[in-house]
């Protein structure tokens, strides 16, 4: 007489259902969080440009007495890795500057990172203030510099 056991062999599909939901959070957690890293990577480029084009704004006053609007002579309208379009601007906290004796430099998400809204416009004016707002709006926002 052959004795016949019940070998079990393989997954249920209880088990294999368990196992893709836990699966599925993980990657979903796991995407959200290097979502939000490469938005701060992203922010880094706008945060340089910005400080760049300030920098260049200071030598420029230097050397004419007075700041330019001109994005050309700042070191140009995209920063290097293109995700922020830059302007420039004689005005301070929204307000035309009749001498050219203020600027404000914006950095305005574009392209890949303007799923960045929380820090989507990022801007530094001539005395050193550093400011960011929503993407499209004039809330400003908190902890993106």
């Amino acid at each position: 007489m052959r004795n016949y056991r019940n070998v079990s062999a393989g997954f249920t599909l209880i088990e294999a259902i368990v196992v893709v939901a836990i699966v599925g959070i993980i990657s979903a957690f796991a995407i959200s969080t290097y979502s939000g890293s490469v938005e701060k990577t992203r922010r880094a480029d706008g945060k340089a440009a910005v400080l760049r084009a300030a920098a260049a704004q200071e030598k420029w006053y230097a050397q004419n007495n007075q700041y330019s609007a001109d994005m050309s002579v700042l070191g140009g309208a995209t920063s290097s890795e293109g995700y922020y379009t830059l302007t420039a601007a004689n005005t301070l906290n929204g307000v035309a500057c009749a001498t050219r004796t203020c600027f404000t430099i914006t950095a305005t998400a574009t392209g890949a990172q303007v799923s960045d809204t929380e820090c989507g416009i990022l801007t530094v004016d001539n005395i050193g203030r550093k400011r960011s707002y929503r993407l499209g709006t004039t809330t400003e926002t908190q902890n993106c510099w």
